[in-house]
């Protein structure tokens, strides 16, 4: 790759604190790092899409960190592998992608690391520190165990050539997040295309070098995308108050499916919602 990879949104903290008019508080590093390539590549209008897409998700934390993720691995790999603007998508770019989000170069995959930028300046923060990107941080993450670390230890073997595999859930996960991405830029009028809506089988790339999640559980950050899509199709539509309101119910109270949706011998009622003496509503289960 003729242009260094580096990230392009911080934390969720400081992207609460961009200005959203402008680029005048986003890292130096950053508007250097878009003002580097071509101008065929349209980086800097990619960049502001994708931070107007994030704003619109950046009421969550956790939902905020997952669709940054897939978002900005779609704007590098558009300016980086494909050099081209973000916003003229076709079908085969979609395709594309998915295959590189599959099978990502050796470059593009490092260890799990905490932070994207390094701060440089004392123990005490100024508004005049200065930010620099983070050497070891990679779009792609791979994440070893003790139990692995352990082993190659003990046999001298180089951890980082171990194949990079995507798990089945992350794949359905890119689909979401970029399909939502360029819905959101046609409803903006940037763009008349969804190539990830043409993408039919999306099982294809499920079946092929992913990892297999044995637990059946969600994790917290994949409840938290359930929850803030079940509020969404609420605003739009007010007949998914039910489906907010099952959502939420089984994530807040950890209930089974029986436990909301009634046995043989019972039915749940709104009757069961009760109210003790103190105030306090309980959901009474047979």
């Amino acid at each position: 790759m003729t242009q260094l990879l580096q990230p392009l949104f911080d934390t969720f903290e400081c992207f609460q604190e961009l200005n959203f008019l402008q680029l005048s508080n986003e890292r130096c590093t950053v508007k250097q790092y878009l003002k580097g390539f071509d101008e065929s590549c349209r980086a800097i209008d990619s960049y502001l899409v994708v931070r107007s897409f994030s704003k619109s998700y950046a009421s969550n934390q956790s939902t905020f960190k997952s669709f940054r993720t897939h978002v900005e691995r779609l704007l590098l790999w558009a300016l980086i592998v494909v050099r081209k603007p973000l916003l003229e998508p076709r079908r085969s770019d979609a395709e594309r992608f998915m295959e590189f989000c599959l099978n990502p170069s050796a470059d593009c995959v490092g260890p799990v690391i905490k932070s994207r930028f390094k701060r440089i300046g004392g123990r005490k923060r100024l508004e005049s520190d200065e930010y620099i990107v983070n050497p070891d941080w990679r779009p792609f993450s791979s994440t070893v165990s003790k139990r692995e670390r352990k082993l190659a230890a003990e046999t001298m073997s180089d951890l980082s050539s171990r194949a990079y595999h995507m798990a089945q859930g992350s794949v359905a996960q890119v689909f979401a997040v970029c399909g939502s991405f360029f819905q959101h830029a046609m409803d903006e009028g940037l763009t008349e295309a969804n190539p990830f809506r043409a993408i039919k089988q999306m099982s294809i790339y499920k079946q092929r070098n992913t990892l297999d999640v044995s637990s059946r559980s969600l994790t917290e950050l994949q409840w938290s995308f359930v929850i803030d899509t079940a509020e969404q199709m609420a605003d739009e539509d007010p007949a998914h108050e039910r489906t907010l309101f099952v959502v939420a119910t089984l994530f807040a109270m950890y209930l089974r499916l029986s436990d909301l949706i009634g046995r043989d011998n019972w039915r749940p009622t709104k009757g069961d919602l009760r109210r003790d003496t103190t105030g306090n509503w309980w959901f009474h289960v047979r």
